[in-house]
């Protein structure tokens, strides 16, 4: 009696594991085609059979330039490049417009001092990043996927500010940041600049010029930022 109630719960403790393997398989399978149905949406996956879609997919030009960025945002970046958001910005412009990819304010806020004009070349951008955010989280909620962490533009006109030459204490004086912070968004910033250089040298940008890129890495790698990496 005793082993038959060992194999009992045995058997119990066996089927509600298997059970929970199946529901997590199956939540990861349906989170898949979620985001696959997002991809699919945008242009980043195309149907081998288009009157089979829900079978063989291709990854198409663009969502090879996806797969080369390793960003958090890594979606929003790569519908900025791939509609045009970043053409036609100055080094120091593109800087702050690729800043509301990377930084995160531990609260929302629209600025955190240095305000960008709305009418200049790169408040516009920034309104059209936020643009491509909200596109993106409408496909996402109507896949009944949580939503992506959108642009945050606060962090734009210091970096902005910074790679066209201002001081660092200039800069700290007129925003809420400590050297410490700027310098660590600075560096995420960096990182995502140097794989854009990647992709532009590999002919995978039509849209932004190695040489802004290289512009751009030369003034935000400067001074402490610079000195940081010693």
């Amino acid at each position: 009696a005793r082993v038959g109630r060992k194999w009992s719960r045995a058997k119990t403790d066996t089927g509600r594991l298997q059970q929970r393997i199946e529901n997590r398989t199956g939540t990861i399978a349906r989170l898949f085609d979620a985001v696959c149905q997002v991809l699919l949406e945008l242009g980043y996956l195309r149907p081998v059979d288009r009157g089979h879609p829900e079978r063989e997919l291709r990854v198409t030009g663009a969502g090879k330039v996806l797969a080369r960025i390793y960003a958090e945002r890594d979606l929003l970046i790569a519908e900025c490049l791939r509609t045009g958001v970043f053409e036609d910005l100055s080094a120091a412009e593109l800087a702050g417009a690729l800043s509301a990819c990377v930084y995160e304010p531990r609260l929302s806020a629209q600025s955190i001092g240095l305000p960008v004009a709305p009418a200049s070349r790169l408040g516009q951008c920034l309104r059209a990043q936020l643009g491509v955010s909200h596109r993106i989280h409408d496909l996402e909620s109507l896949a009944r996927i949580e939503a992506s962490s959108g642009a945050e533009p606060a962090l734009a006109g210091a970096v902005q500010a910074w790679c066209d030459g201002a001081q660092l204490a200039d800069i700290l004086d007129a925003t809420e940041l400590t050297a410490g912070d700027f310098v660590r968004w600075c560096k995420q910033l960096l990182d995502l600049v140097r794989q854009l250089r990647s992709l532009a040298l590999d002919g995978q940008l039509e849209t932004i010029a190695v040489t802004d890129l290289v512009r751009l890495e030369a003034g935000l790698n400067r001074g402490v930022v610079a000195w940081s990496n010693v």
